[in-house]
């Protein structure tokens, strides 16, 4: 009997255990269902060991899952920190900076910054990657470019964060919901909608921003299936059900009054979240380094903690 795993057979053991449903995996992983369940059976088939506990809700990890788990998270984790660092590397010598930004155009997130970083830097190209949402090890997320404009990082190990401004949270949602005439909300009335659920790779802590976690204390008790990775996924659930959406005002800003049916409307006392560029330390460079006093200088910058992790 084989107990050759794989570093495919690892991700998809991994992936399946912090989802807790074979459907939420296969969907962050971009296979079938039915494909990724006959791999995980084939893995304990080939082990010896059932490592999932299947019922109707999802799976949970057997004690001899939750062991392998440990270890298989481990490998996971350093071979995506070879590689973000191979990247990193190889984007070093570059006289091009790669600036990831979520929901918005880079201008509107952080107005002013590029401008001033193209009049000191001329030498210097700048190109853009719109982001999907972080995901629950930040420094896989930033590896993928050089600085990532985002809200409100998660502080981790790896990661280096440069707060900018506070920006407001809007909640969007339906012309017809009963809510939408409202010129302004308080957090206690929108607490117990039905909100976006989002993709199980996403960080928890950061994924509760945008259902009012960290004002409610604990998770929404309602959550649709979308699995939304996106601010746009995450407005398309909201323009389409009669669900709600929380976003960072500049987000909804762009998208309100273009998107047919959707309202936006401020969350008068709700917690703002923080615009912050977040960059893998180790594949700190000299231009992602430039970037970073000019953005220390811009008129205006607040300091603000991040998501605490």
């Amino acid at each position: 009997m084989s107990t050759h795993l794989g570093r495919s057979r690892l991700v998809y053991f991994v992936r399946t255990a912090e989802a807790g449903q074979i459907s939420r995996a296969a969907a962050s992983l971009h296979m079938a269902q039915p494909a990724l369940s006959a791999a995980i059976t084939k893995l304990e088939r080939n082990i010896g060991v059932e490592l999932f506990t299947r019922h109707p809700r999802g799976v949970t990890l057997t004690p001899a899952g939750a062991r392998l788990y440990e270890k298989a998270k481990a490998a996971v984790d350093a071979e995506d920190d070879a590689v973000a660092t191979a990247r990193a590397l190889a984007r070093s010598g570059s006289s091009t900076i790669e600036v990831g930004f979520l929901g918005a155009l880079p201008p509107l997130i952080a107005p002013g910054i590029l401008e001033r970083f193209a009049e000191l830097r001329p030498d210097a190209g700048v190109t853009f990657r719109e982001l999907r949402f972080p995901s629950a090890r930040m420094a896989d997320w930033t590896s993928r470019v050089d600085v990532a404009l985002c809200f409100s990082p998660v502080a981790q190990d790896g990661v280096r964060m440069l707060a900018l401004r506070e920006e407001p949270r809007c909640v969007l949602m339906h012309a017809g919901h009963p809510l939408a005439s409202r010129r302004g909300l308080l957090v206690e009335e929108v607490l117990d909608e039905e909100f976006c659920g989002l993709d199980p790779s996403v960080d928890p802590d950061w994924a509760g921003l945008w259902s009012l976690d960290d004002h409610r204390g604990a998770p929404a008790a309602r959550l649709t299936c979308d699995g939304a990775s996106s601010y746009m996924e995450m407005v398309a659930a909201a323009a389409s059900t009669r669900c709600v959406c929380v976003v960072p005002a500049v987000v909804a800003r762009s998208i309100a009054g273009q998107a047919g049916p959707l309202v936006a409307t401020v969350l008068r006392d709700a917690d703002p979240v923080t615009c912050a560029l977040a960059w893998r330390a180790p594949g700190e460079n000299a231009l992602t380094a430039a970037l970073c006093e000019v953005a220390r200088a811009a008129p205006g910058r607040r300091e603000r903690a991040p998501v605490a992790a």
